[in-house]
């Protein structure tokens, strides 16, 4: 029941502690100054954060009574320290991200993963800079490594009607006197088969379940799985080019909402608005796609014929193109002989130029020029285009379909003295005319995608762990697609 504390000048409504719902208290902190505790009973320090927490100021906390001092004054714990540090750390790869001075090696999709990855390229002795001395680590007191290995899993592909037959087959159930055994619910077994399968490879891992409750001894976890389109009518083309933006897109749809139109208004900010609605549940991501392929017929039918094959090529070059010039470029003589210097723009995010002699698409960027037919008319040597970055938009696509050996994981892609950090994000691959795709997650992780076999996308692996990504499934890599970080 509320009771009467006595303040200052009037009396006021207050809640005991232990009254107080977590759905009570953001009204609470609104209407009540006054926070009244009683930490004489609480068993642990986060008990007394807890409670005190709570208070809007030290002029408002009323304790009622005495409570021991000694639960937030006698050091923390090893399991709270080994938080702290492990926090410390995180906060630091999200800092080195931030400032592009991350390792390309530092990635993956768990806490555990992510900072053994990171304490290998830093080594086990680094710390961050501003460590407070009750977490530092040593001899003494080391930093705990926790289990990294990689758990075997599988996409169920069965109905709920499957799942219940298994469920009841495997059940172990322990009923006591005058008690019934609980069952799995049908609800329970729909979230299950929508869930990736984990069994765990070491042994003795098992979890105490009470008596009544069905035991199921295969712990389960949910992977955020990137969303494919179906093929349909020569649609190859145009399923891995939705795909693989609509991944990009997931990262902040609000940003490169507004990003995808700055880019192209014509094609990628319509794409964009077509993912916000297929986000909302207004559109299935095949509607999408046959809107953008519509659209792209509307503006060149010949090129685009529906129901004709496309090449992916034609379709970025039409769904990347920029009002804003991308690259400029002017000829040159090897031996510095005068030529017409006249330059050009090139006003399209998917770069073609530039292949002669990189054997990756970072040297391609280093290098990026390549040898033109024209001659020099004073020592009759091949004339060189030289090309470089004006603009960093959000996304850039690489033709590697000739002469790259290695498409790098990141690039630095250098304009006016700065450099810009791009991520690999996908990859579209071409053989026995059909295009098929690898996305690649923010964490690292790799899915394949072949509309013509199905929507759903098959997991290949973490990208640091893959060694070739220039071939697939005996096709060849013919698109790389980088997006630009921070955006």
């Amino acid at each position: 029941m509320p009771i009467k504390c006595w303040s200052i000048s009037h009396f006021s409504t207050a809640f005991p502690d232990y009254y107080r719902s977590p759905y009570l208290e953001a009204r609470l902190n609104r209407i009540l100054r006054n926070n009244v505790v009683d930490l004489n009973n609480s068993r642990l320090h986060q008990s007394y954060y807890t409670a005190l927490s709570r208070s809007a100021s030290a002029a408002g906390t009323i304790i009622l009574q005495g409570f021991d001092a000694r639960k937030i004054t006698g050091g923390a714990s090893g399991a709270l320290r080994q938080e702290f540090r492990e926090l410390e750390i995180l906060d630091d790869i999200v800092r080195l991200r931030y400032d592009g001075k991350l390792s390309s090696t530092v990635i993956g999709d768990r806490r555990n993963t992510l900072i053994s990855c990171f304490r290998k390229w830093k080594g086990d002795h680094y710390m961050p800079s501003g460590l407070h001395k009750a977490i530092r680590w040593g001899k003494a007191d080391p930093f705990l490594e926790s289990n990294t290995g990689d758990i075997p899993w599988r996409i169920l592909d069965r109905t709920v009607k499957d799942l219940q037959s298994e469920a009841d087959s495997k059940a172990q159930v322990v009923t006591a006197n005058k008690t019934s055994p609980v069952s799995p619910t049908a609800q329970n077994l729909k979230r299950k088969s929508a869930m990736l399968e984990f069994s765990p490879t070491a042994e003795g891992i098992h979890k105490k379940l009470k008596a009544t409750h069905f035991v199921d001894e295969t712990p389960s976890i949910v992977l955020s799985t990137p969303k494919g389109t179906r093929w349909r009518n020569n649609s190859c083309a145009y399923d891995a080019v939705v795909s693989s933006l609509f991944a990009i897109w997931l990262d902040d749809p609000t940003t490169q909402s507004e990003s995808f139109n700055n880019l192209n208004s014509q094609f990628l900010g319509p794409l964009a608005n077509g993912f916000a609605r297929h986000h909302d549940g207004e559109f299935t991501l095949d509607d999408v796609r046959d809107f953008i392929r519509r659209r792209l017929q509307r503006s060149a039918p010949d090129e685009f014929g529906w129901g004709r094959e496309a090449s992916v090529h034609s379709v970025l070059e039409r769904v990347l193109g920029s009002d804003l010039p991308i690259l400029s470029s002017n000829l040159h003589c090897p031996n510095h002989h005068p030529v017409d210097r006249r330059q050009l723009t090139v006003q399209n995010c998917l770069i073609t130029a530039g292949t002669d002699r990189a054997g990756s698409v970072q040297e391609w960027v280093d290098i990026f020029d390549n040898t033109r037919a024209s001659k020099c008319h004073i020592c009759d040597d091949f004339l060189v285009r030289k090309h470089w970055f004006v603009h960093n938009p959000v996304l850039l696509a690489f033709n590697v379909s000739a002469n790259i050996q290695f498409i790098n994981h990141s690039l630095m892609i250098p304009i006016n003295e700065n450099n810009f950090t791009y991520k690999l994000r996908g990859i579209i691959y071409h053989g026995e005319s059909h295009f098929t795709a690898r996305i690649i997650t923010p964490a690292g992780l790799v899915w394949f995608h072949d509309g013509m076999t199905s929507a759903r996308m098959e997991y290949d692996g973490i990208l640091s762990s893959l060694d070739d990504m220039c071939s697939c499934r005996s096709k060849s890599a013919t698109v790389a697609i980088y997006a630009m970080t921070g955006t």
